[in-house]
């Protein structure tokens, strides 16, 4: 038995539930429609095609296969690390 679509897909019930959704100063009837997560608190696929808003990935210049998740220096040849952008060669090898 299914019991309708949610904000991540469906959602599925085996038997009696109950959603409960509170809010504050609702008129009466209306419909809250679903909870919006605060920024950063819903989780995510790694190995996933998307990442999460905000999120900066930097890469050597020199070696497009040294790339971490905050600044710094090339463990290899020592260049500053640049971010990874759209319009950075790089951004190709992601996908």
């Amino acid at each position: 038995m299914m019991g309708g679509d949610g904000p991540f897909g469906s959602v599925g019930m085996g038997g009696m539930f109950t959603i409960l959704k509170l809010r504050k100063a609702l008129k009466t009837g209306e419909d809250t429609g679903w909870y919006d997560n605060p920024k950063g608190t819903v989780s995510y696929r790694v190995d996933g095609p998307k990442k999460p808003e905000g999120s900066i990935e930097y890469v050597c210049p020199m070696h497009p296969d040294v790339r971490q998740r905050e600044p710094g220096d090339c463990p290899k040849c020592g260049m500053k690390l640049k971010p990874v952008t759209k319009e950075t060669p790089e951004h190709r090898h992601q996908h």
